[in-house]
């Protein structure tokens, strides 16, 4: 789950990546609660479309658009996890489903986050479950109502083709560490390595974990459409903390040349020169270079963030 109100504008770049307009008119990125009845079924109805339409990208195993969107996050999950570009990764990824249900879907609304903490009390009651489905049911929690109940999913472990359902097991004490106290502790850093360490435990790894079933998976959550709804401190993630050079963990299995090369940065070090990388699955996901996706005002981006 689910990603910033402000950036640094000293550090950014002023191309414009192959794929983006001149910014023209922001994207409203805003808070689920504030959407009305008629917004949130047609964010939803986007996502569904997604479902149905034919893959293009020709991944191995890939039925659905959707699927198309699950591969490049479970393929490169060894090299945007526990690392520098994680949260700038995630970021962009977000904003490839973003342009994609907009470009494939038609899909002209705002663009919501889940403000976490205004249901930090009661997970199971909170709104999002009526239109993204509720809890998952029985011994296999695979998902019981909801528009997503029957959604087929289909890459599994070990890089193999099967068919499952998508899985949801709540956890309520995990969900309070999302708590505003946990998000207060991680913005108070001013330097970005121990802020998106922070960050990527508390509370992004507990609502990940909260939401359990898929969710809790950090190569295959895509599989949930909540995941694409991302959480309120996803959104934040690198407000006004000073991004220049910052080092890995050694935890990190770096993957071949080959993807090496796409992705730049030949070593253990993340710079604002580093490049994000969609897999090209469609011309609307060209690479672009985690300054491009810090300027949040800027021609990639191009968003103004909603708070409560």
């Amino acid at each position: 789950m689910w990603f910033l109100f402000e950036t640094v504008a000293a550090l950014l770049l002023s191309a414009v990546p192959l794929g983006s307009a001149a910014c023209t008119e922001k994207r409203q990125i805003v808070p689920w609660s504030t959407l009305t009845h008629e917004e949130k079924q047609a964010y939803v109805n986007a996502d569904v479309c997604l479902t149905k339409l034919p893959s293009t990208s020709g991944f191995r195993g890939a039925v659905t658009r959707w699927d198309d969107l699950m591969w490049p996050h479970i393929y490169l999950t060894s090299v945007v996890h526990n690392c520098g570009a994680f949260l700038p990764w995630h970021r962009y990824f977000v904003l490839v489903h973003d342009r994609m249900i907009r470009e494939e879907c038609g899909y002209d609304g705002p663009f919501p986050y889940w403000y976490e903490t205004e249901d930090i009390d009661d997970i199971a009651g909170s709104d999002l479950w009526n239109y993204y489905g509720h809890n998952g049911v029985g011994d296999d929690h695979c998902l019981g109502d909801g528009p997503f109940a029957n959604i087929t999913l289909r890459f599994t472990y070990n890089n193999t083709i099967g068919e499952y359902c998508l899985k949801r097991n709540w956890n309520q004490k995990v969900f309070n560490l999302t708590n505003q106290a946990q998000i207060d502790a991680c913005m108070q850093y001013q330097n970005y390595t121990p802020a998106w360490r922070c960050w990527g435990f508390n509370p992004h790894g507990a609502g990940h974990q909260a939401v359990g079933g898929h969710m809790a998976d950090p190569t295959y959550s895509p599989g949930d459409p909540k995941v694409d709804l991302p959480n309120r401190l996803e959104e934040m993630g690198g407000a006004n903390i000073a991004f220049t050079i910052i080092n890995d963990p050694d935890n990190v299995e770096y993957p071949s040349p080959e993807i090496l090369s796409t992705l730049g940065d030949n070593g253990n070090w993340t710079t604002l020169e580093h490049n994000l990388w969609m897999m090209e699955i469609g011309d609307f996901a060209p690479n672009i270079t985690i300054a491009d996706i810090m300027d949040v005002g800027g021609d990639v981006m191009c968003a103004d963030y909603v708070d409560l």
